[in-house]
C-alpha cells in the first residue's frame, strides 16, 4: 500500500511530500466510483444537475457554437 510509509506526525502547513494519495489503488477506485455515480453529488454532480446545467447552457448559446469546459473533474458536462 502506498500510504503505509507516510510519517505519523502532522506535516508543516504546505509541506511538500513525495506521497500522492491519488495513486493509491483503493482511493483511485473509490473516486472513480463516486464520479460515475449519477445519483450522488459526492464527487461529481448528480445526473439531474448535469442535465439541468447542459440544458441551461444550450439555451443560451447560438447553434454551432464552441464551448471550452475549464473545470476540474472527469468532464461529465462536456
Amino acid at each position: 500500500m502506498l500510504l503505509k510509509n507516510i510519517k505519523s506526525s502532522r506535516p508543516e502547513l504546505y509541506e511538500k511530500s513525495e506521497h500522492n494519495i491519488w495513486l493509491d489503488p483503493h482511493i483511485r477506485k473509490q473516486m472513480l466510483t463516486e464520479h460515475l455515480n449519477t445519483e450522488s453529488d459526492v464527487a461529481s454532480r448528480c445526473l439531474y444537475y448535469i442535465t439541468s446545467t447542459v440544458n441551461f447552457i444550450d439555451s443560451h448559446i447560438p447553434d454551432k457554437s464552441e464551448l471550452l469546459d475549464l473545470v476540474c473533474g472527469p468532464g461529465l458536462l462536456c
